[in-house]
């Protein structure tokens, strides 16, 4: 999922690189920036290698679960309803588990899945250059200049 090589179809001449999806830092990242009173966080699992996730008001992430997240916000870009896909991220637990992002009806959540299974999608990360420019072509909707 982080092999630079195989997402080159995504970069073009004005990105640095791409990767299959997002991060577990940078989805937490962009959802504490979107949602100020309530975000999502990571943690380390004890000894273990992989992330847990848990909502930004309790301290309890004992099973990594981060449920009731609205789809609807900021024009539904951390997921649709029924959109399952991957984050870039081991889940702290279940050897083969990656971390994923999933919903149905109002509501989603962040938990892990197995790896082998073809349950879920892949959400591409393009990085681009510095001097790149974006054109707003409506909410929600950009191009590159």
């Amino acid at each position: 999922m982080l092999d630079t090589n195989i997402w080159s179809v995504f970069v073009g001449n004005k990105a640095e690189y791409a990767i299959a999806g997002p991060t577990v830092e940078l989805l937490c990242a962009s959802y504490k920036d979107t949602h100020l009173d309530k975000y999502i966080v990571y943690t380390v699992g004890d000894g273990e290698t992989g992330y847990k996730g848990k909502w930004s008001d309790t301290s309890d992430d004992t099973y990594g679960y981060v449920g009731d997240i609205p789809y609807h916000d900021f024009n539904k870009i951390y997921f649709r309803s029924g959109q399952t896909y991957w984050i870039v991220a081991p889940y702290y637990s279940y050897g083969e588990g990656i971390m994923r992002m999933a919903g149905h009806a109002e509501l989603g959540w962040m938990d892990s899945y197995w790896c082998w299974d073809a349950v879920g999608e892949l959400k591409p990360v393009v990085c681009l250059k510095s001097n790149v420019k974006l054109k707003r072509i409506q909410e929600g909707t950009y191009t590159i200049k």
